[in-house]
């Protein structure tokens, strides 16, 4: 009897140690998981991150391509504010009237919140130009970066770093954008 039960609690100490080491093991392999989360935050709060392409799903669940078509040259991508949305598609949709259709330019938003996607479903023919609501978190990241600079970005397949365009102020009005975009 008294061997009996020294084995049943040697078998048990066993399961528990057994099971605290599996524990461990799972809770480091989650730790590992977040990491490159984490380390992708402190670059965004030190501003390093760099758009190199734009892929999501737009607000009607269509997948846009990060490559462009072949007819296009240069991307403006800029963040669409729930807050200001009104004003940032009037600017947008201003932009996409005055840009030529030689230039090769091609226009991508990326919606920053529920409230823009709404009010871009609710507006969808005041503009032609794709709206990003699930994006890379990277890109996405780092254009809500240069948008806290109130910059648009202008990327082009020759660059390996991409431009930045001043849109947030006051001074600066959609032909600006546009001569910016076609000089560089």
């Amino acid at each position: 009897m008294e061997k009996r039960r020294a084995a049943e609690l040697l078998a048990m100490t066993m399961v528990i140690v057994v099971l605290f080491l599996q524990g461990l093991r799972l809770s480091r392999a989650a730790w590992n998981m977040r990491q490159p989360q984490r380390e992708l935050t402190a670059q965004a709060l030190n501003q390093r991150l760099v758009f190199q392409s734009a892929l999501g799903i737009d607000v009607f669940g269509k997948l846009v391509y990060p490559l462009p078509p072949p007819e296009v040259d240069r991307t403006i991508v800029f963040l669409l504010r729930g807050k200001s949305i009104v004003s940032d598609l009037q600017f947008w949709h201003q932009v996409e009237g005055i840009v030529p259709t030689s230039s090769h330019i091609r226009l991508i938003g990326y919606c920053d919140s529920d409230d823009c996607i709404n009010d871009i479903k609710a507006h969808r023919e005041a503009f032609n130009f794709p709206v990003i609501a699930y994006g890379e978190l990277v890109a996405s990241q780092a254009l809500i970066n240069a948008d806290e600079d109130g910059s648009s970005v202008l990327l082009r397949e020759q660059w390996l770093i991409p431009h930045f365009l001043k849109w947030r102020t006051t001074d600066r009005r959609p032909l600006d954008i546009v001569r910016e975009a076609m000089e560089k």
